[in-house]
């Protein structure tokens, strides 16, 4: 079954006997993940079947395919590509009356949007109960405006702090006073640099526990958690419905270890936990617990090889749909242990969707236990865990019973041009998969050639350091030229890669001859000789649109 028929056969099997109405058609789409799967639906709807929300999104897809909705240069925000599923990413002008129009009658299908660029107006009008998402940085006087205009609206702010140097009373108060004001405010990512977060942290910390936010990520939060911190951390989680927690890699007050880790254990709201710092992986590790039972989402970074007994232990009988598991880099380990966790234990969690695991040797058990359990997965990201063209051939052969995964990544497994091979066959039977990321191996341009023949069935080709030459990359870059299925694709990444200047120029010939305007491709530290550099910059600075071609030498 091809890729594009999977929608398409569940549309069409339906009668004008069975009712079908338009407006069940339109709530259906909303669930579609990615933009190729939302187009797909949209042609395969008849026309009299679409509303006019979905028919004005369609007539979108076909603006953007014949060059009437793109980013301009004059942009404020260019070079950017449009975006219309599921997120929407539009310029900041539209001038053409129809492309408005049309926009402002797909509104109805994004109950929340992604605000990129606080200052620059939003090129389309919110709907009365449309929220907005600040998942890009804002900086503390942007997080005024939102206050002023978007008061109601705001329910995820990333707030990036730099003080620089400065004096930041003024600062601080205005953010304590934004976090109490924002009533929907329910997720604050903090990014957070400068000899103010000492001293300042605390009064953020004390106005996010009063607030309405139930999902913190501090991952880029560079604060020393002394005994106080933990306590007020500890007595928000113990007094708020908290659903997510990012946890930062930091120094943390030992003492009060024992105190945090009890409270993340015992809570009954915590949905999802990611923990970045090895004194609390290790406390939560060093004794047998259960994780939290209403856990379906838990990222323990890094993990001891010596704690996987008490992994196991917590993992077992957990509803997680997401595992992420970051071993440390070590050449001793015990193979039965590895096998208790990833044959016996990992593939017994029925809920489980989403897994990765990196620097966690496979074993031949493994891979097998790995390949039965492919089928349910929608992803699997495995990175420097020595499988080798076999292991990768033992999952491989499992894609053809694989009617979910969207994502398949395996890098760093010193795979060769076999392996490509063996994907270039097995890829046509699994087309619900999206994602390919072979990086850090070795398949060569003999690989990539191989690969060229399933590109155009796949939105993001990661082929980063792989020892692919210009013969390689240009297979890859003139398949995707040859085929419409491309304009919706985002990423292939080539970057590190020996293509030097003669492959950048035969890439970007070929991207500027091709009628389909797919996504980025990854050129960056391709090119050695300092002047070929310069040839190669101007060469893309040159294109139509300087996105097409993502260069950093």
């Amino acid at each position: 079954m091809k890729r594009n028929q999977i929608v398409p056969g569940a549309v069409k099997r339906s009668t004008m006997n069975e009712k079908l109405i338009p407006e069940l058609l339109q709530q259906i789409a909303l669930f579609l993940p990615t933009a190729c799967d939302m187009f797909v639906y949209l042609e395969a709807i008849p026309s009299s079947y679409r509303t006019e929300a979905l028919q004005s999104l369609l007539n979108l897809y076909f603006a953007v395919y014949h060059g009437r909705l793109y980013f301009p240069k004059t942009d404020p925000t260019y070079p950017r590509r449009v975006h219309l599923w599921p997120n929407l990413v539009l310029p900041s002008k539209l001038n053409q009356p129809d492309i408005a129009h049309w926009v402002e009658k797909i509104m109805v299908l994004y109950p929340v949007v992604e605000v990129h660029h606080v200052v620059v107006p939003l090129p389309y009008p919110l709907l009365p109960n449309t929220k907005l998402s600040f998942d890009y940085p804002i900086y503390p006087k942007e997080l005024e405006l939102v206050l002023t205009h978007w008061r109601e609206r705001a329910i995820s702010i990333l707030l990036l702090i730099s003080d620089n140097g400065r004096v930041m009373d003024g600062t601080i108060d205005g953010i304590v006073l934004a976090l109490q004001e924002l009533p929907a405010l329910r997720r604050l990512e903090l990014s957070w640099f400068g000899e103010s977060i000492s001293q300042k942290f605390p009064q953020v910390l004390d106005a996010i526990k009063l607030s309405s936010i139930t999902k913190v990520d501090f991952s880029d939060c560079h604060v020393d958690w002394d005994e106080s911190n933990v306590h007020t951390f500890v007595d928000w989680i113990k007094t708020k419905p908290i659903k997510s927690i990012v946890f930062p890699k930091t120094t943390i007050h030992r003492q009060s270890l024992p105190l945090l880790g009890q409270a993340l254990l015992a809570s009954r709201s915590l949905r999802s936990l990611y923990i970045a710092n090895q004194a609390v992986v290790t406390e939560l590790m060093k004794e047998k617990h259960r994780f939290p039972f209403q856990l379906t989402s838990l990222m323990l970074k890094p993990c001891a090889f010596t704690a996987i007994p008490n992994l196991v232990y917590a993992l077992q009988n957990t509803p997680l749909s997401t595992l992420k598991l970051y071993f440390e880099h070590t050449a001793v380990w015990n193979e039965e242990q590895v096998n208790q966790l990833t044959v016996e234990t990992i593939p017994k969690l029925v809920r489980l969707r989403h897994l990765r695991i990196d620097r966690l040797p496979i074993t031949p058990l493994s891979s097998s236990a790995f390949s039965l359990m492919l089928p349910r997965l929608v992803d699997l990201c495995l990175k420097e865990n020595s499988l080798y063209d076999i292991g990768v051939l033992v999952l491989v052969s499992a894609l053809p019973h694989c009617k979910k995964l969207q994502s398949l990544r395996l890098s760093k497994q010193s795979c060769t041009n076999v392996s490509a091979f063996a994907l270039e066959k097995m890829i046509p039977k699994c087309p619900s998969l999206r994602e390919l990321d072979l990086s850090g191996n070795r398949i060569s341009s003999a690989g990539a050639t191989a690969l060229s023949g399933v590109v155009t069935s796949l939105e993001d080709l990661i082929l980063s350091e792989n020892d692919i030459g210009s013969d390689g990359a240009v297979a890859l870059v003139r398949a995707m030229g040859t085929s419409a299925k491309t304009a919706l694709s985002t990423w292939l990444l080539l970057d590190l890669n020996p293509l030097e200047k003669a492959g950048v120029m035969e890439v970007i010939n070929a991207v500027t001859s091709s009628p389909y305007r797919y996504g980025h491709i990854d050129l960056r530290c391709t090119v050695d000789d300092p002047q070929e550099i310069v040839d190669c910059e101007r060469a893309i600075e040159a294109l139509p649109c300087r996105e097409w071609c993502w260069w950093d030498a």
